[in-house]
């Protein structure tokens, strides 16, 4: 247990009898998980090498000093949990979010079939609209999360300009500043050693990006004139209208671009995914 720059070995899931595949499969979540190398004892238990592990909210690398997380209210709770990955978090939300949607969209057309009245069909939609802002934002920001961690203050970033064929230094500071479009064009591709997205591919990788950014700017910075009634003349800048069609009629949702995008960069030189995106559910 001395190598301090291995993960931290936390829990086996031996109650469960669950194997290594079968963990990676089921708690798709976590960040990281591995098998042991070496015999260790941790919580009166003695884990085999080959054990399932993880890096645990309660332990720093290395094993030692543990450090736990305190309630800010309580001061005595502890968070005890593998750590997850943000991306799955925050895509798996946005899917459920999305799921939601549609089976309110269908409770909505169901209502005005049997002739329900106008504002109960409205408080369908009201509460379509809350799920599908939610899938939106939580999509977009998915990409933000994979994106920053890409890049670590340690790291030395390049990037390339524009009209330049020599890569410029950047600091860390300067790259959190940086909007996340140009994250994503100037920094990544330097950083994973892949090529820019194709802004004109077959894929539409980057103009199905664009466009949920587009809407998440429009959602999260939300301006008076966009939500108002008196904009019929002008129906395409309502923004109720541009949520609803997105929910309803774009042919690949929210969370399903950002995957996209994240994939894009995610692959690993053997070609393999990690394993939370391998195990994403598919709907």
């Amino acid at each position: 247990m001395d190598n301090e720059d291995r993960l931290v070995v936390v829990r086996q899931i031996s109650e469960q009898k669950l194997n290594f595949e079968e963990i990676r499969k089921k708690f798709w979540r976590i960040d990281k998980t591995f098998k042991t190398t070496e015999d260790y004892y941790d919580t009166n238990q003695w884990i085999p090498a080959g054990s399932p592990g993880w890096a645990s909210s309660l332990e720093k690398t290395g094993g030692k000093d543990r450090e736990r997380f305190k309630s800010s209210q309580q001061g005595k709770e502890e968070l005890n949990m593998p750590v997850p990955n943000a991306s799955a978090l925050m895509l798996n939300a946005a899917r459920k979010d999305y799921e939601r949607a549609r089976l309110l969209n269908k409770e909505q057309n169901k209502a005005k079939a049997v002739g329900a009245n106008e504002l109960e069909v409205s408080g369908i939609i009201f509460d379509m609209l809350e799920e599908d802002m939610e899938s939106i934002i939580m999509a977009y920001t998915a990409i933000e999360a994979f994106v920053n961690e890409a890049v670590q203050p340690e790291d030395e970033v390049y990037i390339t300009k524009k009209g330049k064929t020599i890569a410029t230094w950047l600091c860390y500071e300067e790259f959190t500043m940086m909007a996340l479009e140009e994250k994503l064009e100037q920094v990544l591709p330097e950083k994973l050693g892949v090529q820019p997205i194709d802004k004109n591919g077959k894929d539409n990788i980057w103009q199905d990006y664009k466009e949920l950014e587009s809407l998440r700017h429009d959602v999260i910075h939300m301006r008076g004139e966009k939500r108002q009634s008196n904009v019929t003349e002008k129906q395409s800048i309502w923004i109720w209208g541009k949520i609803y069609e997105a929910g309803v009629r774009w042919k690949t949702p929210a969370y399903v671009r950002a995957l996209k995008t994240i994939k894009y960069f995610s692959r690993s030189q053997s070609g393999e995914y990690p394993n939370w995106i391998v195990n994403f559910p598919q709907t």
